[in-house]
Formats: structure tokens, C-alpha cells, sequence
């Protein structure tokens, strides 16, 4: 038995109250156990073994499962009808023949067309009861060979021995007392995949949908005949009526069946078999078949052989924008490849379109202009690849065409670029002027933007390059303007003004540098840092320099810190190459605003040829003409702030020694008095350091009488501050701040020496203040136009008579 097979005979054996189902459960456990050892038993063996069942049992079981088992004469397929009404009509689910559940230990037969059955059923076996069998004993009696069952049984094996006694070594002989031996109870297991559904009810009157017995499995005979050694397979055969199977003809009389006498079947149908149909009547069906499927065909055929004018225009209309729209997809991108494949896919739509083209009047006016269009796109292609091959001139009439945003157009432009033809400049500079018309950052179509600075660089070295160059500055001048007009706006632009300056340091000539000064000069400095590094980008060329300098030395009067010290950077990289511009810038700066950073620039200049041994005897001359200048027009702060660098210088040089001395004499040969003189008193006290700084004393006694005198003269207003020991000095000093009626402020320490007469400080009031002759005053601190500067000392001296305030660097902070 399979396990099918096993699963049916336990549920029959415990429905017919022959077997438990704790006598089943423990036979499985045994078969189980078995199985482990290599010995093969089924279930019936094991059952009879233990003497649960007898020879007549097991047989009446299998007769009582083939009899509740019914056989579909159609496709050989069993089910179990045990539980179902005699009369019911019931469907085969492979075959769909409908069947009528028959009286108990009957097989029904299919219906008749007119909706009657035939009730061939088997002859019934009498149904034996269970209390006729003797009772179920503990161990099974001895039987005979002719009372096994047919069928061979698998050797008998003893069952495994109690861990309680040892085996017996007489377990497996032939003199053993009994053949069967009885286990020692085990557990039960919790659940068998076979029988877990014992306790279920067995079949509803609900058909079931899946054959008790496997198809790899030989089927179980019925109580009757076997089925047929090959089912019928015809649709007459199967509603004939006649049961197929190899049995007696038993026919059920009229009076015993429901539908009263049965119909009286013809000869010709009652003997009617798959062989009995005459070949020449099988070759006619099969003719006459084969000649109706021809005739279809050669319709058909002869149907799209000649369509309407209506079907012809609608399926090729259908064609024509499915390659129209496949073409378009790969024609969005702008490379060479997916043109040609696009080019392909027009050549498809384009004899798609013929049966359209041909009736064009009568298309809508919507697909008439989808034609329109298509035919350009088509032209337009077909021109650019004869251009390709043969006719570069062809390529300026597709830009005329093409819209100037489409792929085409742009591999155009490429062609033309890569060419370098003349007119290519003309169409870029309309199309990038386009580009930057937008009003925000989503539609500006960056890609795009670059792709076309990108062909300008194709005209570098040619005679078109300074037309290129002048194409990149008014688009920079443009963007710039815009950029800075709208300051919520001015990202996308930002990006096209940082894309243009990449663009245009890559052609190192004057026209460009020349563009990008101008451009720092005429725009308010928002761009200024990227513009510094485009120019310095551009090399060290001469006449790059001498565009690229200036712009420099401009960006150092911007407020930004940082654009400042990029400007100094590239200044002091320049070297030499920058003297002469700070020089111009110098003699030309306003009195008002002295160019403190460019004489400073100067200076380090010179200290870093210095530091290199290099030639600086321009500079020396740029100073000179300097101070000349200056002298000239009166422009003493220039003196002031050169000198005051100069000296700054380590080791000074002798000849800027002697420029500085000769710039001395000639400002104390001044009259500070005159109005016509612009050599204001703030400038006393730094001329007077420089003068001592050169050693020339003549010209300190001259300034130092300049400031007696204005302190003499002019009345000022004194106020303490405060009273204070000087650090390792004994005596007392006040801090005054003395106002004159100039407006000009000073603050300085008054002292009293021990030596000489003893300065009385006056009360604390307001009074006039004079300076007492023979007592010396030490001046720590002087601030002008409430400004703080460094910190100088003043005595009293002596000077042939003549007591003037002198300044002491030694007695400083």
C-alpha cells in the first residue's frame, strides 16, 4: 500500500468499528519504528500481526473501500461517494461528464443526451456487521499460508525489547513460541501528517474536487470489471450512455429503476466504438476541416489584401506616431550617436506616413500640421547628415530652420564650431544672450549654457579669436548688470557670470584682460574677487600684466578685506612689474584721501627685493619722483606717509637717506604762517621724529620752534585727569588734556625734575597755560583731530639762547 492507500484503509477500518484509533496510532508507531531498523511493513501486515485484525476483516475492508469508490468512465478518475445521496447528480471535474450517485455497492454511468442514466451498477456485496467478526483479542492466532492474502507480506520482525529485560537471542529463530511478538507501549505522538485529520468528518455532500487515489499509482479494482485498457476519448462515445468498463452486460430491468423503462437505444449507437468509425468517413471530417480553415485563411488574406481607404488611413495613422514619438525620445538628446539612431526611427515613421501623405486631404487639420512638423524634422535631419559627409554649408541653413534650443540645433552649432567658420559666432553669441533672458534658476538651462562657451574655444588662436573675446565681455558686462539690479535674483546669473569668467581666462590676450579691468572699473564690486583670480589666472604676459596690474591696484580702494588682501597678494607677486602703477596712482590721489596702502605696497615691494638682493634702484627712483612731485603741488601728507614707510627700511639705503634729508630742508625752509602754505601743524610732530630719526638737528630746533610757538601764542584749556607716580621715578606727573581754539588736541604727561626750579601745577581750574622757561616737561602722549598717535617726549632745550619744545625719542613709552 502508499500512503493513500494506508490513510483510506485506517479511516474504513475505524468507521466499520473493526480498529480504534489508538490501535491505528500505535500501529503507526510500530511501522515507524520499524522503518528506522530497515524493515518495511505495512499497515495491514502490522495490524494483523498484532491480532487486531483477521484475514476476513482486511478483506472486507478493501472490498467495503472499492465498493464506496466511484470510477468516472470517461477519464478512469475515482471518488469516494460514501457519503452521498443515491440520486445525486455529481460533475467530474476533469472530464465534466455528470454522473448520478447510485444505489449502495452501484457504480453510476454518465446521463443520456435526453438527461436519463443507466444505472449499471455491480453486484452488490453483502454487507457483513461487525458483531459477527469474534471479538478483537490481545495476540493474533496462528494462520496458515493459504489464509494470507494474496498478495506477498513483508517477513515478520519482533518489535524492539523492554529497556526493562534483555532481549532474547530466540527472538528471530523459526523455534521461537509465537511468530508475532507484542511491543511495549510507547508514547503516541502528538500528531501524524497522515492522520491528522482522523477525527474529521469524513465527505460532505459537497463534491470533492481531488481523486483519493495517485496517478502514479496503479488503481483499485471495483467490485466489478476493471476499466477499460484505453478510456474512450470521443464526446459521442462518452454520452452514449453504455458503460465502457470490461464487464458482463448487466443491465437493470425497468420496473427497478426510477426513471421507469429505459430508452431503447439504437444498434448502430449501443455498438458505436472509437474503431468502429469507417476510415473513409474519418478522412471526409478531416477534409472537410482542413478545406473550412483554408477558406478562412484565403479570406483573410484577401480582407488585408485590400482594406478600405478609411482602415488604411486609421492603421497608418496608429504607426505613424508610434515611430513619431519613439524618434522624438531619443532626438532630445544632444549627442551624435542618439541623433543617428533617431535618424532611423524618422526613416521608419517616415513610410508610416506615406499612405497619410498621399490622402492628405482627407486627415484632420490636427494630424495635417503633426505632418507639417514631422516633415521639417525629417529635412532638417536628412540635412544635417549630407552636411556630415559632404556639405558643411548646409549646417547654417538647419540653424535657420531648427528651433535654436533644439539638440540639433546645438550639434549644429558644434559642427560649425569644430569648423571654425565665422558665421558659428554669430549664432552663439544669439542663443547665449537668450539663455541669460531668464527669470529664474529653473529655466536656466545651465548644461546647455556651458556646452555653448565651450565652442568659443574652438576659435582661440584663429582670426576670429578677438570677436570671441568680445562676444565673452559683453556677456559678462550683461550678466554682471543684471546680477547686481536683481539682488533676490541673482544666483542663476551668479553661476553664468562664474561659467564666463572660466570661459574667458582661457584666451590669454590684452583684449581680454583689457575687458576684465574694465569691468572691475565700471561695476560695484559684487564680482570683483572672482574677476582678480580670471586675470591672474591668465599668466604673467607682459601686456596681461600691464591690464591685469591696475585692476589690481583699483580693487585695493574696495571695502572687502578679502578682496584687499587677494589684490596685495597678486601686487606683491608682481614685483617690479607694479611699481610704476602705484607710482601713477600715488601722484594722483586725492589730499583728502592719502594712498596710505600703495606707498605701504611700494615699500614692501622694495623690502622683498631686498631680502632677494635684487636691483631696486627704480624704487629708489619712483621715491624721488615722488617727493619731487609732491614738493611741487604742496602735497606734504604724500611726504609725510612716504617718509614715514621709508624709514621703515633695514638696512635704508643711502641714496633714500639722502632723498629724505634733501625733503626735510626743504619743508622747515617753509613758513608755516603763510596762508598760501598747506603745511598743516598735525604733521609737526612726524616731521620732527623723522628729522630726528636723520640725525638732522638744525631742523628739529626749526619744527620744534614751529610747535613753541603755537603752544605760546594760542590759549588752551587744561583738565586733569589724574595723578599718578611714575613707575622708578619719584616724581608727581598730571595727565592734561589741553584744548587750543584750533581744535586741535593734545594729551600729554607734565612732570617736575628735581633739577632746576620746581614746577608748580596750577590749581584745578581753568587757566591759561604757559610753559615755565628752565623746568622740563616730558610730553608721553599727543593725540590730533582726536586721534591717537604714537607716543613722543618733549623737553625744554637750551638752543643758543632760545628755549624750544624738543622731541626726544629716547625718553618714549
Amino acid at each position: 500500500m502508499n500512503k493513500n492507500q494506508e490513510k483510506n484503509f485506517a479511516i474504513f477500518a475505524i468507521k466499520l468499528g473493526l480498529a480504534t484509533k489508538q490501535q491505528i496510532l500505535e500501529a503507526i508507531q510500530l511501522q515507524r519504528h520499524y522503518l528506522e531498523r530497515g524493515n518495511q511493513l505495512s499497515l495491514d501486515q502490522i495490524l494483523l500481526q498484532r491480532g487486531v485484525l483477521t484475514q476476513e476483516q482486511i478483506h472486507y475492508i478493501l472490498q467495503y473501500q472499492q465498493q464506496n469508490i466511484l470510477t468516472c468512465s470517461g477519464c478512469s478518475s475515482q471518488y469516494f461517494i460514501g457519503n452521498y445521496k443515491p440520486g445525486k447528480r455529481v460533475k467530474c471535474h476533469k472530464c465534466g461528464s455528470i454522473f448520478v450517485v447510485p444505489h449502495p455497492q452501484g457504480l453510476a454511468s454518465p446521463l443520456e443526451e435526453e438527461g436519463e442514466y443507466q444505472n449499471s451498477v455491480a453486484e452488490p456485496v453483502p454487507f457483513v456487521p461487525s458483531s459477527e467478526f469474534p471479538p478483537l483479542s490481545s495476540s493474533p492466532p496462528l494462520m496458515s499460508a493459504e489464509e494470507n492474502l494474496t498478495q506477498p507480506q513483508a517477513p515478520h520482525f519482533p518489535p524492539p525489547p523492554s529497556p526493562a529485560q534483555p532481549p532474547s537471542p530466540f527472538a528471530l529463530t523459526e523455534k521461537a513460541p509465537s511468530p508475532t511478538f507484542d511491543p511495549p507501549p510507547t508514547p503516541l505522538p502528538p500528531s501524524t501528517p497522515v492522520f491528522e485529520q482522523m477525527d474529521a468528518p469524513l465527505p460532505s455532500e459537497t463534491f470533492a474536487k481531488e481523486p483519493i487515489v495517485s496517478a502514479e499509482e496503479p488503481k483499485p479494482s471495483t467490485t466489478s470489471l476493471s476499466p477499460p485498457a484505453e478510456a474512450p476519448t470521443s464526446f459521442a462515445e462518452r454520452r452514449s450512455g453504455k458503460d465502457r468498463r470490461k464487464r458482463p452486460d448487466i443491465r437493470i430491468p425497468g420496473d427497478r429503476r426510477k426513471g421507469g423503462d429505459r430508452r431503447r437505444v439504437p444498434p448502430t449507437r449501443e455498438n458505436a466504438s472509437p474503431t468502429s468509425i469507417s476510415p473513409l468517413a474519418k478522412w471526409t471530417i478531416v477534409a472537410g476541416f482542413s478545406l473550412g480553415g483554408i477558406a478562412i485563411l484565403i479570406l483573410s488574406f484577401l480582407l488585408l489584401l485590400r482594406p478600405s481607404k478609411r482602415t488604411k488611413i486609421k492603421v497608418a495613422k496608429k504607426n505613424f506616431y508610434f515611430q513619431w514619438n519613439k524618434a522624438k525620445e531619443d532626438l532630445k538628446i544632444a549627442e551624435l550617436k542618439e541623433l543617428e539612431k533617431a535618424y532611423e526611427k524618422y526613416k521608419t515613421a517616415m513610410e508610416e506616413a506615406k499612405p497619410l501623405l498621399d490622402n492628405v486631404s482627407q486627415l484632420e487639420e490636427k494630424l495635417q500640421k503633426d505632418l507639417k512638423t514631422f516633415q521639417k524634422e525629417y529635412n532638417s535631419l536628412e540635412k544635417f547628415f549630407t552636411a556630415l559627409k559632404s556639405k558643411p554649408s548646409l549646417f547654417l541653413e538647419i540653424l535657420d530652420e531648427v528651433p535654436p534650443s533644439s539638440p540639433l540645433a546645438i550639434l549644429s552649432l558644434q559642427e560649425i564650431a569644430k569648423r571654425k567658420h565665422p558665421k558659428g559666432l554669430f549664432f552663439l553669441q544669439r542663443r547665449l544672450r537668450k539663455l541669460i533672458q531668464y527669470k529664474d534658476a529653473f529655466s536656466f538651462q545651465k548644461a546647455e549654457y556651458s556646452k555653448l562657451l565651450n565652442l568659443l574655444l574652438f576659435y582661440r588662436n584663429t582670426a576670429q579669436e578677438i570677436k570671441a573675446v568680445r562676444i565673452l565681455s559683453s556677456l559678462l558686462s550683461e550678466c554682471v548688470r543684471r546680477a547686481e539690479r536683481l539682488n533676490r535674483r541673482e544666483k542663476f546669473l551668479s553661476k553664468a557670470v562664474e561659467e564666463a569668467l572660466k570661459t574667458i581666462q582661457k584666451f590669454p590676450t590684452k583684449e581680454s584682460a583689457k575687458s576684465l579691468r574694465k569691468l572691475i572699473e565700471n561695476s560695484e564690486g559684487k564680482f570683483y574677487l572672482s574677476i582678480l583670480h580670471a586675470l591672474h589666472n591668465m599668466g604673467g604676459a607682459i601686456e596681461i600684466r600691464k591690464e591685469a596690474i591696475p585692476a589690481f591696484v583699483y580693487a585695493l580702494g574696495f571695502g572687502n578685506n578679502t578682496v584687499k588682501k587677494t589684490a596685495t597678494r597678486y601686487i606683491l607677486e608682481a614685483g617690479m612689474f607694479a611699481i610704476p602703477f602705484l607710482e601713477e596712482v600715488i601722484n594722483n590721489s586725492d589730499p583728502e584721501i592719502p594712498p596710505v596702502d600703495a606707498i605701504y605696497l611700494v615699500v614692501q615691494v622694495c623690502q622683498k627685493l631686498q631680502e632677494n638682493e635684487e636691483d631696486i634702484s627704480q624704487i629708489i627712483r619712483s621715491f624721488r619722483n615722488i617727493l619731487q612731485e609732491a614738493l611741487e603741488k604742496e602735497r606734504y601728507d604724500l611726504c609725510y606717509y612716504c617718509m614715514k614707510e621709508m624709514v621703515k627700511l633695514n638696512p635704508l639705503p643711502a641714496s633714500l637717506l639722502n632723498i629724505m634729508q634733501e625733503t626735510i630742508r626743504k619743508i622747515t625752509q617753509l613758513n608755516p604762517e603763510e596762508r598760501s602754505t598747506t603745511l598743516q601743524p598735525i604733521y609737526f610732530s612726524g616731521f620732527f621724529s623723522i628729522a630726528k630719526h636723520l640725525n638732522l638737528s638744525q631742523e628739529q630746533l626749526k619744527i620744534a620752534s614751529w610747535m613753541t610757538k603755537l603752544y605760546r601764542e594760542k590759549k588752551v584749556e587744561y583738565q586733569p585727569i589724574a595723578i599718578r607716580k611714575l613707575r622708578n621715578n619719584g616724581g608727581s606727573q598730571v595727565l592734561l588734556n589741553i584744548r587750543n581754539n584750533t581744535d586741535h588736541s593734545i594729551l600729554f604727561y607734565v612732570k617736575t625734575e628735581t633739577s632746576g626750579e620746581n614746577l608748580t601745577i596750577p590749581p584745578l581750574e581753568e587757566k591759561n597755560l604757559t610753559l615755565s622757561e628752565g623746568s622740563i616737561y616730558d610730553i608721553l602722549a599727543i593725540s590730533t583731530d582726536n586721534q591717537q598717535l604714537p607716543y613722543y617726549a618733549y623737553e625744554l632745550l637750551d638752543a643758543g639762547g632760545v628755549y624750544s619744545l624738543v622731541f626726544n625719542p629716547s625718553k618714549g613709552r
